[in-house]
């Protein structure tokens, strides 16, 4: 069976679709918004019950969470997965970082301006959480000035994730002024064809537009 992958532009299912096609995996994907009730269907909450997306199914397997779909994808399909036992613990250790302290840092400046509507904007509230954000981005600048990519030398599943959120980043008023290894980095990643076909052009006018 093909591989399906429910979701929409600009949500998480971006790093599925840039994955599947990094490693070259024919794919449907069958547009589904969160923000239109298109996940709370009873078609949908049978595939996913948290109503979330992205979903695949593949050869009769349903699989929901982004970071555990891309880590099953790029295991099953041979291309970004390590060579080595300690290469994929680091894969697993970028992996959490990402979504347990790098991701929820980013979505608190993100939320209270570019995910709110404009009367509901709390401009405070977003400033206080870029003064956090920092702590977690020094450790990613810092992996970045030891290596080219976050888990090794060569671009791996690891960088698909880190990267699609980092682009999340002019939304809550962020920018890369301080970190200069993840400005390179970033550019690199999002270069990719295969990020240049799925990211929104927002994102990619905005890393364009970064220093070297």
């Amino acid at each position: 069976m093909m591989l399906v992958i429910h979701g929409c532009p600009e949500s998480r299912a971006d790093r599925t679709r840039w994955l599947a096609l990094e490693l070259g995996i024919p794919f449907r994907h069958v547009p589904t918004r969160y923000d239109t009730g298109e996940t709370r269907t009873p078609a949908f909450l049978a595939l996913n019950p948290n109503g979330h997306v992205p979903v695949i199914e593949e050869d009769g397997l349903v699989l929901w969470e982004s970071l555990a779909i891309n880590l099953y994808l790029a295991r099953r399909h041979p291309g970004l997965w390590p060579d080595s036992v300690q290469g994929e613990g680091l894969l697993f250790q970028w992996s959490l970082w990402a979504m347990t302290e790098l991701e929820p840092a980013i979505a608190a400046t993100c939320e209270p301006l570019g995910w709110s509507p404009y009367e509901a904007r709390r401009p405070e509230e977003a400033a206080a959480a870029r003064v956090r954000l920092a702590g977690p981005m020094a450790i990613l600048d810092g992996q970045l000035a030891r290596q080219p990519f976050v888990a090794g030398p060569s671009f791996g599943v690891a960088d698909i994730g880190l990267a699609e959120m980092v682009t999340w980043l002019p939304t809550g008023g962020s920018t890369l002024d301080a970190w200069p290894a993840t400005r390179r980095w970033l550019r690199a990643c999002v270069g990719r064809p295969a990020a240049q076909a799925v990211l929104p052009r927002s994102s990619l006018d905005w890393v364009a537009g970064l220093a070297p």
